[in-house]
Order: C-alpha cells, then structure tokens, then sequence
C-alpha cells in the first residue's frame, strides 16, 4: 500500500513539474518576445504582459505541489521542531491534516468559482478573450493535488 501510494505521490509531482516547467518556459518566451518587440520599437499587445502573470501562478501553485512530495517546501516540521520531541508526531499529523482540511476548502471554493465564471459566460478580453473559468479551474487542479500529497502524507505516517 504505501509503495503504490509513494508511486502516485511520484507520478503526481512529475506531472506537477512538467506543468510547472512548461508554464516556466512560456513566460520566459512572452518575456523574451516583449522585450525584442520593444527593442525594435514595435507595439506589443496587452495578453504580452497578461499572460506571464497568468503563468507564473501556474508556476507557483503546481511547482509548490511538486515540493510537497519530495520534502523541499517549507515543511511542518519547522513549526513542529518547537515543541517537546514526544509531542512533534501527533502534532506534525494534526498540522498536515489541517493543511489538507484548508487545501480541500480552497479547491472546493475554486471550482466553485470556475463554474460559477463559466456560467456566467465571463470572458478575459486580454487574453484572447479566454473564459475567465480557465485559469480558476487550473489553480483548482493544483490545490486538488495538494491535497492528493497531504492525503498520502497522513496515510503513511
């Protein structure tokens, strides 16, 4: 059990990474491309500074999520180091599971919000006039996935 769980945990960051990389890559070419525009005098276009912001949440929420399974974030044990050495693992079990517990509320909250958006048929003109629910549904996939890597934490322990 637990090695199918540290397989999916694997697997999962993975993703994260090429995601996260991809997003990475693509606000570095807006940025790239801005700037030789502006070096040639030549307009650029609002989505060229829409879109790297766009990206670097990507970037953000599921580079985040791919450090969560590798222990390289900032971890529980920092706030948990604290406290008396016969408290710290029960205590680190109740942080990750309040963690989770939030994550679950946040991504519950944002696909809440995507659908809500996509309803209402809210456009970003910016972006080539994208469905605003796009992006809220991406930051809803990555808080999913903290969750899925919080989850897996509990249950090893």
């Amino acid at each position: 059990m637990r090695l199918k769980l540290t397989i999916l945990d694997k697997a999962l960051a993975s993703l994260e990474l090429l995601i996260a990389s991809m997003a990475l890559v693509g606000a570095l070419l807006c940025a790239l491309g801005s700037m030789v525009a502006r070096t040639f005098r030549i307009p650029t276009s609002e989505w060229l500074l829409e879109l790297p912001m766009e990206l670097l949440v990507v970037l953000a929420i599921f580079g985040s999520g791919a450090m969560l399974s590798s222990d390289r974030h900032l971890s529980v044990g920092i706030f948990v180091d604290k406290f008396l050495v016969r408290w710290r693992s029960g205590l680190a079990t109740v942080v990750t599971f309040g963690l989770a517990v939030w994550c679950a509320f946040l991504a519950e909250r944002s696909v809440t919000a995507s659908v809500q958006a996509a309803r209402a048929h809210i456009r970003v003109p910016e972006l080539f006039n994208m469905p605003s629910a796009l992006p809220t549904a991406i930051v809803a996939c990555g808080l999913v996935f903290w969750c899925i890597h919080l989850t897996i934490r509990l249950v090893k322990r």
